[in-house]
């Protein structure tokens, strides 16, 4: 949460020119106007919108956009250019796809190079230079194609906002105005328009539950969309809550955001379940946009994950992070830039395997559990609550258990044979349980999580697949290590070899007090180049933290503090630092006094790990899709959302069969999942072989891969028939068919390969009482 003390950072020189970019439109989601020079734009095609079942965002090829924030309130406003490119690139190769930013608040903060977004505060009179450099960060943003969610303007919980500037509609109208409207009143061009950066997604609010201002922001809302009906808006609430709250009836209002803002909160599933199951005026979809921050208040790399995992099983359609080091970039608090030492903190990387876990399946299909139909029991509640969902195809199940726990899980809701693993969410590894693969419909297990992750917690998730699982995403295999030691280096200035028994070989770089005074090693091995860690070792016996520059291949990276060590024969290492190196052996590592340093410390060595290789995975096949159904003895019809054809079609392309009778009833079915009323009609009807066998034989296939499901009844009488099923001649699978009357059952997936002819067929072989069908999917 953002609170009201805070202070201006430092103001900077400002740029001597602004460059003209690339007219809008020229490359899809950015370069929307007059702005700083841009790059290429990624794949992703902005501008988002909401999906059909409006439970995520998609973007104009309807492509699911798992939503994957940083948040960096401060972009616009305290980063130096350089800074925000630096930091850009940071987050774009750790997968980011998403940055939160306050585009123009809150006021007391907001001052890029002294220019503030808004003359004396006062929302009509926006400040065009300000406004250009939002449109040069969007440009940055979509190059790399990156979102950008922005606040019109940070309302605030008390000074820290413009709620108490935004006191009527007029006022409402006119920030919507600048920022959506291409011209003035006077039919000038807009300068401050940013209409056409469709990597842009705005919100309002900002920590704030709205009052007075209720009539003004409905107005914002309402203005915007009618610029802009193709711009997504939310409302960023107060603490513990969620938008929906305040604005859900709101024609403009496309998504919630959620904050629960507290360690431990479990808001985190509570205000996203709750969200999920509001349905007027219609669905929308939910997202915890600012959960506990890392490195604020008490917040472990623990507490990031349950609130990730806790709200992502509960419907959120991605995650947001944020670290208490990092969203206000170079304030007052952090003048030297202290913050690029917190790029790569643990809450962070744990993240990303969780990203990796749910982008490496269909996570937009995900259904939360909140009938426990899929964990049974063990599910618990509130800290100890295990969140769970499950695809609506089926394909996988997962759950978040966020302490040693036994639970009983229903491996029915999983179509076919199920693969079952525990992932560790600490270091992106799996446990595969003991008995897996297991047959389809194997019932209830219960199972009982491992006491202990990579971390020393005890959460883990339960991931279920059908048939083989998701190859996982690999993670980078860190380079060795390579020691570098600071006296075998260069120095001068002032610096100068020193002994101490406590260094590493005894010797150090010391007497680092005069400006200018450096230690630098040189010919440092970089590999194939891009991003590194640094970690220095260090005494410093002066009794208070010191400083010194750190410059890699020249350039400055930061102001690095040493903290004290007690004694000037006592070492520490510092944080990792990420660094950024050159390909081969060429680079330098340097640190040196400057006047703004506080010298000094000592110096023992320098370790550089290079992000090393990542390790080819193991090639998954490429999951089958859904090829055709057939409603054997029955019409046209859609199951689970997928076109099936009828009967006399799927004889007129291709079927045949040989000793099938047809049958047609109207009963009621019962089974996992309860069939609607098409799939019970379809249930209904099928073929069927008096004490014989059947066998199908599809015709016009195309060549490849196939996997099969048979949808069987039992209309007779309880455990009648049983039958073996032969694909291409392969038996595949035994005794199938067996159930209590009334009920139904997807058998399934079969492998099976078509070769040139474009042939399959299909063997139903008794074994006792008479095979029978009602339908058949086709995967390829």
């Amino acid at each position: 949460m953002m609170t009201a003390s805070r202070s201006r950072g430092p103001s900077k020189l400002f740029k001597i020119a602004l460059l003209l970019c690339l007219l809008a439109g020229l490359v899809q989601g950015g370069f929307g106007g007059i702005g700083k020079p841009g790059i290429a734009q990624a794949a992703t095609v902005f501008p988002l919108k909401v999906s059909t079942n409006g439970h995520y965002l998609v973007d104009q090829n309807n492509t699911p956009f798992f939503y994957y924030a940083d948040t960096a309130w401060m972009l616009t406003s305290k980063m130096s250019d350089a800074d925000v490119i630096y930091y850009l690139n940071d987050r774009q190769s750790k997968g980011f796809n998403t940055i939160q930013v306050m585009l123009t608040g809150p006021f007391i903060d907001l001052a890029y190079n002294g220019t503030t977004p808004f003359a004396n505060h006062t929302l009509t009179q926006p400040n065009s230079t300000f406004f250009t450099h939002i449109k040069w960060v969007l440009d940055q943003a979509a190059s790399r194609g990156m979102l950008v969610v922005g606040s019109t303007s940070w309302f605030g919980a008390s000074a820290d906002g413009y709620f108490n500037y935004l006191t009527s509609t007029s006022l409402g109208t006119s920030l919507a105005e600048t920022l959506e409207k291409p011209t003035l009143t006077s039919g000038a061009t807009n300068p401050n328009y940013l209409g056409s950066y469709n990597n842009l997604i705005y919100f309002l609010g900002g920590d704030h539950a709205p009052g007075t201002d209720d009539a003004a922001v409905k107005q914002l809302g309402t203005r915007l969309k009618q610029l802009n009906p193709n711009r997504l808006i939310s409302y960023h609430p107060n603490g513990g809550t969620s938008g929906s709250a305040y604005y859900q009836s709101e024609s403009w209002l496309d998504f919630n955001m959620i904050q629960t803002y507290t360690e431990g909160s479990t808001n985190a599933y509570s205000l996203v379940r709750s969200d999920y199951n509001l349905t007027s005026p219609k669905i929308k979809p939910s997202m915890l946009t600012e959960p506990n921050y890392e490195n604020e208040h008490n917040t472990t790399p623990y507490y990031v994950r349950t609130a990730a995992y806790w709200s992502m099983f509960s419907g959120a359609f991605g995650q947001a992070y944020g670290n208490g080091a990092l969203w206000n970039i170079n304030s007052a608090s952090d003048p030297s830039g202290l913050w690029k030492n917190h790029l790569n903190d643990s809450g962070v990387i744990h993240l990303g395997y969780l990203k990796n876990l749910m982008t490496a399946r269909t996570w937009y299909n995900l259904v939360p559990d909140q009938a426990h139909t899929f964990i049974t029991s063990g599910y618990g509640s509130g800290s100890s609550f295990v969140s769970s969902a499950v695809a609506s195809d089926s394909s996988f199940g997962v759950a978040y258990v966020p302490s040693a726990s036994t639970v009983t899980v229903n491996l029915n809701k999983i179509s076919g044979g199920v693969t079952a693993r525990w992932f560790d969410p600490t270091n992106n590894s799996y446990t595969t349980i003991s008995g897996s693969p297991f047959a389809a419909n194997s019932g209830s297990k219960t199972w009982t999580s491992p006491s202990t992750n990579s971390a020393g917690n005890s959460d883990f998730v339960l991931v279920l697949d059908s048939g083989t699982a998701p190859t996982p995403t690999p993670t980078p295999t860190p380079g060795n290590p390579a020691v570098y030691e600071a006296e075998n280096g260069t120095y001068a200035g002032g610096g100068q070899q020193q002994s101490a028994s406590n260094a590493s070989n005894g010797l150090v770089v010391g007497a680092l007090n005069n400006v200018g005074a450096y230690s630098q090693i040189s010919n440092v091995n970089g590999a194939a180049g891009g991003n590194a860690t640094l970690k220095i070792r260090f005494a410093n016996g002066s009794g208070s933290t010191k400083s010194l520059s750190l410059y890699i291949n020249g350039v400055k990276l930061l102001q690095n503090s040493f903290a004290n060590t007690g004694s000037w024969n006592t070492f520490a290492d510092t944080a990792s630092i990420s660094i950024t190196l050159n390909s081969g052996t060429s680079n330098t590592i340097k640190l040196q006094r400057d006047a703004a340093d506080t010298p000094a410390a000592d110096i023992d060595k320098y370790t550089v790990t290079t992000l090393g290789t990542t390790p080819t995975p193991t090639p998954t096949p490429t999951p089958a899709a859904f090829y055709k159904g057939i409603n054997l003895n029955g019409p046209a019809t859609t199951i689970d959302g997928k076109s099936w054809i009828s009967y006399s079609s799927a004889q007129s392309n291709g079927l045949s069969s040989t000793s099938v009778s047809l049958f047609s009833t109207s009963v009621t079915f019962s089974g996992t999942p309860t069939p609607d009323t098409n799939k019970n009609a379809m249930l209904n009807t099928g073929i069927w072989c008096s004490v014989c066998n059947i066998t199908l034989t599809q015709a016009s296939l195309p060549a490849g891969s196939y996997q099969i499901y048979l949808y069987s009844v039992e209309n007779y009488m309880t455990n009648f028939r049983s039958y073996n099923v032969k694909l291409q001649g392969t038996q595949v699978a035994t005794g199938i068919g067996t159930m209590a009357n009334n009920t139904y059952q997807k058998f399934g997936p079969y492998s099976a390969t078509v070769s040139g002819t474009g042939i399959l067929t299909i063997d139903l072989v008794r074994v006792t009482g008479d095979p029978q069908l009602s339908g058949i999917e086709f995967y390829h």
